[in-house]
C-alpha cells in the first residue's frame, strides 16, 4: 500500500491534471465558437446563448475578447440571448470586472430596452470608470433617452482619457463639440496632475483655436514659469505680431545654460524669428545657427531659417531648410504643413500633396489638417480622390464647419454642369 504522503502527492496531481484539463476544455470551447462565429455569425451565437461548455470558467475569461461586431448577421433575438448569456457569466465568475454588465447593457440595447441598458452601463463604469469605450457608449445611450446635455459629461470623460476618442460615433453640433473638447482638456487636467503644463497647453491651445486669446493665456496662469509655457506665449506672440515681447520671453531661456539644448534650440529658433521681424538680420542669423549648433536634429532651427528665408522672398531656399527640418524629424506635423505651403508656392504640387498626406496620417484628431489635404486636391482638380477622403474626414469629424463647407462645394462642382464660355 502506498505510503499517506505519496498518496496525498498522486492525488494533488490529478487534480491539478483535472483542472488544466477542464480549462484546455474551456479554451477549446471558445476557440471552436470562434471559428464559428467567423464564417456563421448567427450559429456562432446560438452556441454562446446553449452551450453549456461555454460556462467553463475559462471559457468565460476567453470570452472577454467578445465584441458586438463578432454578432453582426445573426438575429436580433440571437444575438440578445447570447449576449445575456455571455454577460451573466461573466459576472457570475468575473463580478469586479466590467465586461458583464457591458454585455447585458447591450442585450438591452438590441431589445429596445434603454433604461435597462444604462441601468447596466452605468455597472460598467462603475467597474471601470476610466475606459473610454465604456463612456462613450454611455453617452450614446443617454443621447437616444433624450438626456443629450447629460451625455455631453461621458463624452468629455472619454476624450479626456483618450484625446480624439469617438468609438462608436456620436454625431454633435458644431456648439456641443466645442463644450465636450474644453471639457475634456479641462478634465485631462484633474487626470494627469502631473503633466499638467502639457494638459493645460493643449486647454490653452484649444482656446485660442476658437479665438478665445486671453482666456488661453489666463488658464496658463498655475504653470506660466514652466519653460514649454513660456515658448508658447512667445509664439503667440510672434503671430500676434509683437515679436519685441516674443523676444523678451524666449531670449531668458535662450541664454541660460540651466536648460537641456533641446529646450533652449527650440528658444534660439524664437530668438531668430523675432529679431528677424525687428530687422535684426545678423543677430537672427547667428541666433538660428547656435540653435542648429546646439541641436541639429531639432525641427524648430529648420523651421526658423525658413520662416527667415520666406521673409525674404527666397522661397527655394526656404522649401531646402524645410526639407532639413523633415530629414531629422519626418514626425514633426507643423514641418510638413510649412513644407506643404511652401512646396505648392515654388510648384512643387505632388511633394505638397505627398506632405498633407502624411500629416493628416500623424494627425489623425486634427480637422484643420484634414481641410488642408482636401483643400489642395480640389485646388489640382482630383475631384474623386477629394470627396474620397472628405467622406472619411467626415466621419471622423461630422461636425466641423469647415469640412461641411468643403463638402458643400464639392457637391456643388461635382453635380452642376460647366460654365460655357
Amino acid at each position: 500500500m502506498l505510503a499517506k504522503p505519496v498518496r496525498v502527492l498522486l492525488l494533488l496531481t490529478a487534480a491539478a491534471l483535472l483542472v488544466e484539463g477542464v480549462d484546455a476544455l474551456g479554451w477549446w470551447q471558445w476557440k471552436a465558437t470562434g471559428r464559428v462565429l467567423g464564417v456563421d455569425p448567427e450559429g456562432g451565437a446560438l452556441r454562446l446563448a446553449t452551450s453549456r461548455a461555454l460556462g467553463l470558467p475559462s471559457a468565460v475569461a476567453w470570452s472577454r475578447r467578445l465584441t458586438a461586431a463578432d454578432l453582426q448577421g445573426a438575429q436580433s433575438a440571437t444575438a440578445v440571448a447570447a449576449l445575456e448569456r455571455v454577460g451573466k457569466r461573466q459576472r457570475r465568475w468575473q463580478p469586479t470586472d466590467p465586461e458583464g454588465p457591458k454585455n447585458v447593457a447591450l442585450a438591452a440595447v438590441l431589445s429596445g430596452d434603454l433604461e435597462s441598458a444604462l441601468r447596466e452601463m452605468g455597472e460598467a463604469l462603475d467597474r471601470d470608470p476610466t475606459s473610454p469605450y465604456l463612456n462613450q457608449v454611455m453617452a450614446m445611450l443617454l443621447r437616444r433617452s433624450g438626456r443629450a446635455e447629460e451625455s455631453l459629461h461621458y463624452l468629455a470623460e472619454a476624450r479626456a482619457i483618450e484625446p480624439g476618442f469617438n468609438r462608436p460615433a456620436v454625431e454633435l453640433t458644431p456648439e456641443e463639440n466645442e463644450k465636450v473638447d474644453l471639457d475634456s482638456l479641462e478634465r485631462r487636467v484633474f487626470l494627469y496632475p502631473r503633466q499638467s503644463a502639457d494638459a493645460l497647453l493643449a486647454l490653452a491651445e484649444e482656446l485660442r483655436r476658437q479665438g478665445r486669446q486671453e482666456e488661453a493665456e489666463r488658464v496658463l496662469d498655475p504653470v506660466r514659469n514652466d519653460p514649454a509655457v513660456v515658448l508658447w506665449l512667445a509664439e503667440s506672440d510672434l503671430a500676434a505680431g509683437d515679436p519685441q515681447s516674443a523676444l523678451d520671453r524666449a531670449g531668458g531661456i535662450a541664454a541660460s545654460t540651466l536648460f537641456p539644448d533641446e529646450v533652449r534650440a527650440r528658444a534660439l529658433s524664437l530668438v531668430a524669428r523675432a529679431r528677424d521681424q525687428l530687422g535684426d538680420t545678423a543677430g537672427a542669423a547667428a541666433a538660428a545657427d547656435e540653435a542648429v549648433r546646439l541641436r541639429p536634429d531639432s525641427a524648430a532651427p529648420y523651421l526658423a531659417l525658413a520662416s527667415m528665408a520666406k521673409r525674404r522672398g527666397d522661397w527655394d531656399g526656404a522649401l531646402s531648410y524645410l526639407r532639413r527640418g523633415m530629414g531629422v524629424d519626418p514626425t514633426n506635423v507643423s514641418v510638413l504643413l510649412s513644407f506643404a505651403s511652401v512646396a505648392e508656392r515654388t510648384g512643387n504640387s505632388g511633394d505638397a500633396r505627398f506632405a498633407l498626406e502624411r500629416a493628416t496620417e500623424l494627425a489623425p484628431d486634427r480637422p484643420d489638417v484634414a481641410a488642408r489635404l482636401v483643400d489642395q486636391l480640389m485646388r489640382h482638380g482630383e475631384l474623386m480622390d477629394a470627396t474620397l477622403r472628405l467622406s472619411r474626414f467626415l466621419d471622423r469629424f461630422p461636425t466641423d464647419a469647415k469640412l461641411i463647407a468643403q463638402a458643400e462645394t464639392l457637391r456643388r462642382r461635382v453635380t452642376e454642369p460647366p460654365q460655357v464660355k
